[in-house]
C-alpha cells in the first residue's frame, strides 16, 4: 500500500477500538475491587482500613508509573507495553484468589495490579494521539470513554460472579477476561501509522488547510515552569484524591446500609460515568 492513501479500513479505527476495549476491561475491574470487600472481610479477621490501604498503594503505583510507561511506550511501542502491563494486571488478579494473609493482598493487588494500571493510560492516549490529528479531541474522548464504561459495567459483572462463584474464583475468572481481552487487543496496537504504511487520520487535509502553519507546543521542561501546569495539577489531584479516596469504600458501605450487594454495586458503577459527565456540563 503506497503511503499516504487512504484505505478502505482506516487502521486507525482499529487502534481506537483496541484502546477502548483495553481501559473498559482494564479500569472497570481495577475500580471493582470494592466489590470484593465484604466477601473478603468476612473471611479474614481484618478491619476495612487495612484492607483499603492495598487499594491506595496500587493507585499510588499507577499514577507513578505513567512517566515510565511513556518512556517505555516511545522506546518499546504499545503492543509490547500493554501486553506485558495487562499481563501483570491479569497475574495479579489471579493471584489475589489464593491470599491468606494482608501482606499478600498489598502485593498482589497493591503492587502487581497496580504496576499493570500504570501501563494502562498514558501509552493509550499518546498512541491515539499519534494515529489522529483530525478530530483529536472527539477521538481522544471516545477512547477514554472506555473508562467510564467500563466503570459502569464492571462492577455488577464482578458482583454477578461473587454471587454465583464466590470471591476467590470471582478472582479467577475477571483475571482470565483480563489476559485475554487485553493482550489480544493489545495486538492491534502499532506506535504511528508509518508501521501500517498509513498517516495519521486527517493529516493530509491538515497540511492542505494550514501549509503556512507551524505547530507550536511546551516541552516538558517548559511546562513544569508555567503556572498553568501547576494549577491544572493541583486541582486534579484533589479531584482523584477525594473522589478516589470515598470510591472503594461505597460498596460495602452501602451493604452496611442493608443495601443489597447487587444495587450496591450499580451505585459503585453510576457514580464516576456521573462525575464525568458533571464535569462535562
Amino acid at each position: 500500500m503506497t503511503q499516504g492513501k487512504s484505505p478502505r479500513l482506516f487502521y486507525s479505527y482499529v487502534v481506537l477500538a483496541a484502546a477502548f476495549t483495553i481501559m473498559l476491561v482494564m479500569v472497570g475491574l481495577f475500580f471493582s475491587f470494592g466489590i470484593f470487600f465484604k466477601p473478603m472481610l468476612s473471611d479474614f479477621n481484618w478491619d476495612r482500613a487495612m484492607l483499603s490501604g492495598a487499594f491506595s498503594l496500587a493507585f499510588i503505583v499507577y499514577g507513578s508509573l505513567g512517566i515510565v510507561a511513556g518512556r517505555l511506550t516511545d522506546r518499546l511501542g504499545p503492543r509490547i507495553v500493554l501486553t506485558t502491563f495487562g499481563s501483570l494486571f491479569g497475574l495479579g488478579l489471579l493471584l489475589m484468589s489464593r491470599v491468606n494473609a494482608i501482606w499478600q493482598v498489598y502485593l498482589f493487588y497493591g503492587v502487581l495490579v497496580g504496576v499493570g494500571m500504570g501501563g494502562n493510560f498514558v501509552p493509550l492516549v499518546t498512541t491515539i494521539s499519534r494515529w489522529f490529528v483530525k478530530r483529536s479531541g472527539l477521538i481522544m474522548g471516545i477512547a477514554v470513554s472506555g473508562m467510564g464504561a467500563g466503570i459502569l459495567a464492571m462492577p455488577p459483572i464482578a458482583n454477578l460472579f461473587i454471587a454465583t462463584y464466590e470471591w476467590r474464583t470471582s478472582f479467577i475468572i475477571v483475571g482470565v477476561i483480563t489476559l485475554v481481552a487485553v493482550i489480544s487487543a493489545a495486538q492491534f496496537l502499532r506506535r504511528d501509522p508509518s508501521q501500517m504504511g498509513q498517516m495519521s487520520y486527517g493529516l493530509g487535509e491538515i497540511r492542505a488547510e494550514s501549509s503556512n502553519l507551524q505547530a507550536e507546543g511546551f516541552s516538558l521542561g517548559q511546562a513544569i515552569h508555567t503556572r498553568q501546569f501547576w494549577t491544572f495539577g493541583a486541582l486534579l489531584f484533589c479531584n482523584l484524591f477525594v473522589l478516589q479516596t470515598a470510591l472503594v469504600h461505597v460498596a460495602p458501605h452501602a451493604i452496611e446500609l442493608e443495601i443489597s450487594a447487587t444495587n450496591a454495586a450499580t451505585i459503585v458503577a453510576f457514580i464516576k460515568p456521573l462525575t464525568f459527565l458533571l464535569a462535562a456540563i
